[in-house]
């Protein structure tokens, strides 16, 4: 067998990266028993995210409200919307629910290290600018 080897562990550990961009993903356990440096509420979340090839990565991601943006979009994005207006979202609402997640690859830490974290979380239900209203007055009139 030929190939061409990598030159460090470190290059192999970053073949399971994802590339910046959105991908959907799955929250497949939700915990809330940990705190935050300062001693805050949090929900820790284990995700599943899918790639372009449709393969599957785990992410862990944390919902603060330290960060209220992203835990207004992880609501809005999973149908949680109502539950953040009431002030109260609990990690048992978390499991199971869908979402668009803009992933980014992190800068490396003090050894170097990258990992997948996710910036922000989208609506997972299409735009409704993107309906079917296409028009291209280029195309030939196939119908007359």
């Amino acid at each position: 067998m030929k190939f061409t080897p990598y030159a460090s562990d470190r290059e192999i550990e970053e073949l399971n990266l994802v590339r910046d961009g959105k991908y959907p993903g799955i929250v497949i356990e939700a915990s809330e028993d940990k705190k935050d440096k300062n001693g805050n509420d949090m929900i820790k979340l284990k995700v599943h995210i899918f790639d372009m090839n449709d393969r599957t990565r785990i992410i862990n991601d944390a919902l603060l409200f330290d960060f209220p943006l992203k835990l207004k979009h992880f609501c809005d994005s999973t149908g949680l919307s109502e539950n953040y207006k009431r002030g109260e979202v609990n990690s048992r609402d978390c499991i199971g629910k869908k979402f668009i997640a803009s992933v980014v690859v992190s800068k490396p830490d003090k050894d170097g290290k990258k990992w997948n974290r996710i910036e922000d979380y989208f609506s997972n239900q299409s735009s409704t600018e993107n309906s079917n209203n296409f028009v291209d007055s280029d195309l030939p009139d196939l119908f007359v």
